[in-house]
């Protein structure tokens, strides 16, 4: 029920909300439980051209949340030692200093941010973990050996789709910590939308703050 409140909440101010279906494995000691829970709409970032979440246009859907470093390092343990803080809390800065204009070495966890004041960059040590959902269609080709009519072996070169259920990409601290198919096999992105007032042919809605 909290769920469902926080989602008709978010679409009522922001005019579109997010409820997202999992499945949590280490719940109930390992027995495993179905995960339901809200998106933070401004994690949430769809491809430009589609009108819903699962529907042919939508060719991926990214969700990008700060995640606690030692939550990270649980998740995936063989690459615990790569994650680093990179989440900047600007809200301590000055207030003053709308312009400030950031750098990040592509090669160390360095952060340069032009201004006077400093703003507290690493106050929670907290990455972001991106997570893509896309229908990739890629292909690739198959070799398989069958008998022909008269029973000789033959081979075979099938082209398929390399992840038919659609392709799953997570990234934190520019560290690839897993790439592989939906976790579902029904190859749907496990998240739909909530929209306070429709548009026509729109992704978005509209907010009764905007109304």
């Amino acid at each position: 029920l909290n769920v469902l409140t926080e989602i008709i909440y978010d679409a009522h101010f922001y005019g579109t909300a997010y409820g997202y279906m999992g499945y949590d494995q280490e719940a109930h000691h390992g027995l495993g439980n179905a995960e339901f829970c809200s998106w933070d709409p401004f994690y949430c970032f769809p491809d430009p051209n589609a009108r819903d979440i699962n529907e042919p246009k939508c060719r991926y859907f990214v969700y990008a949340e700060p995640v606690d470093i030692e939550e990270l390092k649980r998740q995936y343990p063989d690459k615990a030692r790569y994650f680093t803080p990179d989440v900047i809390d600007f809200a301590q800065g000055s207030k003053t200093e709308l312009e400030n204009v950031l750098f990040k070495s592509p090669t160390e966890s360095k952060l340069v941010i032009e201004g006077s004041s400093p703003s507290d960059t690493l106050n929670r040590d907290q990455s972001l973990k991106i997570t893509l959902y896309s229908k990739d269609g890629e292909i690739e080709e198959k070799e398989e050996h069958e008998k022909d009519l008269d029973g000789n072996d033959t081979t075979v070169y099938v082209q398929q789709k390399k992840y038919p259920r659609g392709r799953k990409i997570v990234i934190a601290s520019g560290v690839l910590c897993s790439d592989g198919e939906f976790d579902f096999e029904d190859g749907l992105i496990p998240a739909a939308k909530l929209s306070n007032y429709l548009l026509p042919r729109e992704f978005f809605g509209i907010s009764e703050v905007e109304q």
